[in-house]
């Protein structure tokens, strides 16, 4: 190793990649693109996750929070059933919770996907699930732009 190189610390910063020079507002509309690409909020959640400045712009983004896909199938694993009468819709759909909050007064695409195994003993939601999720959804109502359906069988 010659006595030119130097090795890098932690202490010193580490030089602006591009990406990081682009202001918010060009960042947030990159963001919007890639929301609008899927009918879900996968993307908002992935970018959400890169670094914490992504994580802000994309939480105070109502925009990257209007698709909203809740898929029904068969599993092992049944959802949680609210035994409490005053049960939170967010204990039983907190990831759906999440974004509807996260939408602000956005208009909200709502997209159910249905997969059924055909066997009741299998399925994962229940009737009390179907209470609740129609309980969120007259919540939001007034705000659904779309409704879709898809069933599998």
């Amino acid at each position: 190793m010659s006595s030119d190189s130097k090795i890098a610390s932690a202490d010193e910063p580490r030089p602006e990649a591009p990406i990081d020079v682009l202001p918010d507002d060009i960042l947030l509309e990159i963001f919007s693109w890639g929301a609008r690409s899927s009918n879900n909020t996968s993307f908002s959640f992935l970018v959400s996750t890169i670094c914490q400045s992504w994580r802000s712009l994309a939480i105070s983004d109502p925009r990257l929070w209007t698709a909203l896909t809740v898929i029904i199938t068969s599993a092992d694993d049944p959802l949680p059933i609210p035994t409490d009468p005053s049960f939170f819709i967010s204990s039983v759909f907190p990831r759906e919770t999440l974004i509807v909050d996260r939408s602000g007064d956005q208009d909200i695409d709502f997209y159910l996907e249905y997969e059924s195994s055909g066997d009741e003993e299998t399925e994962r939601f229940t009737e009390t699930h179907y209470l609740v999720l129609s309980q969120l959804l007259a919540d939001i109502a007034h705000r659904i732009r779309t409704f879709r359906v898809t069933t599998l069988d």
